[in-house]
């Protein structure tokens, strides 16, 4: 009975392969584009001005007015220590998030991961973030100016 059994399995997988070898032999060959013919032009470019879609990662990055040295040269001379960090030997970093608008305005302002759960240097983080005087020039995505969620990591050092 096993040896039947057996037999019986061995034909139907050499029938079942054999199937499926000539259906994959019968199936049409794929398109082949003819040269010259424009593949950009059956492509729709996805629009962002209607979109209210908040992207965190663009082709252009927004970045301060003045780049990253002048956001963190301000922060530098105008960071405030909370009492808590000198007193206590707090360190550590708080990170922001940020969304950076398509004028270049921030939005949805708010701490993304906590310094040791340190609510005065939260506090004081967005505080920075919020006063920088030089404003943020936008990102961009196919051309257009997009929304862009960014994070900006503030460290607090012991005093």
């Amino acid at each position: 009975m096993k040896k039947t059994a057996l037999i019986a399995f061995i034909f139907y997988s050499i029938f079942y392969n054999a199937q499926s070898i000539t259906d994959y032999q019968n199936k049409e060959s794929p398109k082949v584009m003819k040269e010259g013919q424009d593949t950009m032009s059956q492509i729709k470019k996805y629009s962002f001005k209607e979109s209210k879609e908040v992207l965190l990662l663009a082709e252009y990055m927004p970045e301060p007015s003045g780049g990253m040295s002048a956001l963190y040269s301000y922060i530098k001379s105008n960071i405030k220590y909370p009492v808590e960090v000198t007193e206590q030997g707090i360190s550590g970093k708080s990170f922001i998030s940020i969304t950076v608008e398509t004028d270049g305005s921030l939005s949805d302002i708010y701490v993304a991961r906590s310094l040791a759960g340190c609510i005065p240097c939260d506090e004081e983080s967005i505080r920075l973030i919020k006063t920088f005087p030089a404003g943020w020039v936008a990102g961009k995505q196919n051309g257009e100016y997009v929304r862009v969620k960014y994070v900006i990591p503030i460290t607090f050092t012991r005093g």
